[in-house]
């Protein structure tokens, strides 16, 4: 991943979007088309969110300029509790295969997910994109701690100029949650 930081001799992180904390419910973060200015040398980005399905969990889409076809292929490797599996999803519809994973109304109150994803060479035009995905979150239930690493692809050649996140199951997004996006020299 990288690291955000502006110390003496640049290298620091342009803030290209936030969407702030969400003051009410929502059914999606989304930077909006063309949202994610181009020029930088990777994109880092952070998504801190809770469902308000009445489920433990939900997973989310993260979805790369509006593309919703089956143009992502992605390898998850996930500890829950005490069980180790891996995924792989070929052809899928969203960066993690519609496998990030999120607290939802029925766990503990106040747990949230932490997702964060790097994505180096997002502009150039001459390959497919690359991701790489640290998806977590703790409950004081050990059956509900989880933690999963992603390697993703996106089958396209475009800059990535637009993300979207929604969750799998049509609910919202509660309050607090937020998705920020760097793009890092």
């Amino acid at each position: 991943m990288a690291i955000i930081s502006g110390g003496a001799g640049g290298g620091g992180g342009i803030k290209l979007f936030d969407s702030g904390a969400l003051a009410a419910p929502a059914a999606s973060i989304d930077t909006g088309a063309n949202g994610i200015a181009g020029g930088h040398v990777d994109l880092s980005i952070y998504i801190y969110v809770r469902s308000d399905r009445v489920a433990q969990q939900d997973n989310i889409n993260i979805r790369v300029n509006n593309d919703s076809g089956g143009n992502y292929d992605t390898q998850r490797l996930q500890g829950l509790n005490v069980t180790a599996t891996s995924i792989t999803a070929n052809a899928a519809t969203a960066l993690t295969g519609q496998a990030a994973t999120i607290p939802a109304a029925s766990d503990t109150a106040g747990q949230f997910a932490s997702i964060q994803i790097w994505i180096p060479s997002y502009d150039n035009t001459a390959g497919f994109k690359l991701a790489s995905v640290i998806n977590s979150y703790a409950d004081e239930t050990a059956a509900q701690n989880g933690a999963a690493v992603f390697s993703s692809s996106w089958r396209n050649t475009a800059a990535i100029t637009r993300l979207a996140i929604t969750p799998v199951a049509g609910t919202n997004f509660v309050v607090g949650s937020r998705m920020a996006v760097y793009g890092t020299q």
